[in-house]
């Protein structure tokens, strides 16, 4: 792994474990195996580090988002696939996703708007689930966006706090999307 893809996973385990303010350079090097000035190097300041890895986890996010998002998909069964992927990047794929949640989460400026990578595709599914002539009549995109934020919510505390169960938060998410479906269906496989 080359030095800037060191640095950048080593700010982001600090992200996660620190927020943006906790984050200090010397702490990014240490975790890299590198120097301070290998750092300085690579990213002169720590928010120009910051911002990297922000960018980078979005770009993961996005990537992620637009591969499982398809028209042909049952609006509802979309919405929890894509739960389902956004919690398993959040926990197994990388960790500059979760120091995205994680700055996001602690930005009041809204500068880290990680979640608006995900949110419309969320409100649009809700929108088609809503529609679809098979729809519950209390169906609300509204709640179904908060559904799919609070899930990810606690994925995000799951996957940073449970350390060795952190893989069966996607088997729970799964099963609590079973339950929520229509006469408990879901396709699991995906």
């Amino acid at each position: 792994m080359r030095t800037r893809e060191r640095v950048l996973q080593a700010a982001a385990g600090e992200i996660v474990r620190s927020g943006y303010h906790g984050t200090a350079l010397v702490r990014v090097a240490a975790r890299a195996h590198v120097t301070l000035g290998a750092v300085s190097f690579h990213f002169p300041t720590k928010q120009a580090l910051v911002q990297e890895v922000y960018l980078d986890g979005v770009k993961r996010t996005s990537e992620a988002v637009e591969a499982e998002v398809g028209e042909d998909t049952e609006p509802l069964q979309g919405l929890a696939n894509l739960t389902l992927r956004l919690a398993s990047l959040l926990i197994d794929d990388d960790l500059t996703v979760l120091a995205c949640s994680r700055l996001s989460r602690d930005d009041p400026t809204g500068h880290f708007a990680w979640r608006d990578t995900w949110r419309g595709h969320v409100a649009r599914l809700a929108d088609r689930a809503c529609s679809s002539p098979g729809s519950t009549v209390n169906c609300s995109r509204k709640t179904l966006g908060f559904l799919v934020h609070c899930l990810l919510a606690g994925t995000e505390v799951w996957a940073v706090h449970a350390d060795a169960e952190r893989h069966a938060a996607l088997s729970h998410l799964a099963a609590a999307w079973q339950q929520a479906m229509p006469g408990g269906r879901m396709d699991t496989e995906g």
